[in-house]
């Protein structure tokens, strides 16, 4: 499997799923009752995490080559 590709495909993924986080994290901010910013900074917290997390395991394959 082409490395660049790969690479290509999780980025796009990530991408989508932030914006994806983005449109979901503006209709929870409208919704008066489900205001809990403590949940919103640990969607965003585990969006980022999980962006890291792809970032070291690409870094760390590409390194082993």
């Amino acid at each position: 499997m082409d490395t660049g590709r790969t690479v290509y495909r999780l980025t796009q993924l990530y991408v989508s799923g932030l914006c994806l986080a983005g449109v979901f994290t503006l209709g929870w901010l409208f919704v008066p009752r489900v205001r809990e910013s403590i949940q919103v900074a640990g969607l965003w917290f585990g969006l980022a995490g999980f962006g890291f997390l792809i970032a070291v395991t690409f870094l760390l394959l590409h390194t082993q080559r």
